[in-house]
């Protein structure tokens, strides 16, 4: 099973296709904020987040940030 075009639709989706690869998926300790300060669209947070728990069906590597995420809004 391959998400192979979902994982390039939410990149696509969320303005992110051009972005870098990192070895890691977060840092150990991150403390997560909105990059210009400005508040976050709740809504559009949280349908990103689900399409995130879909997407750790089969990238298991990405659950630990997925779930510092997803712990954002609770």
């Amino acid at each position: 099973m391959s998400q192979r075009k979902y994982a390039l639709d939410l990149l696509y989706d969320t303005g992110k296709l051009d972005s870098r690869l990192a070895s890691t998926p977060i840092e150990q300790n991150h403390k997560l904020c909105a990059e210009s300060g400005d508040h976050v669209n709740k809504e559009k947070y949280q349908r990103l987040v689900g399409w995130l728990i879909y997407l750790c069906h089969t990238r298991s590597d990405i659950i630990y940030v997925v779930s510092v995420v997803f712990l954002v809004y609770l």
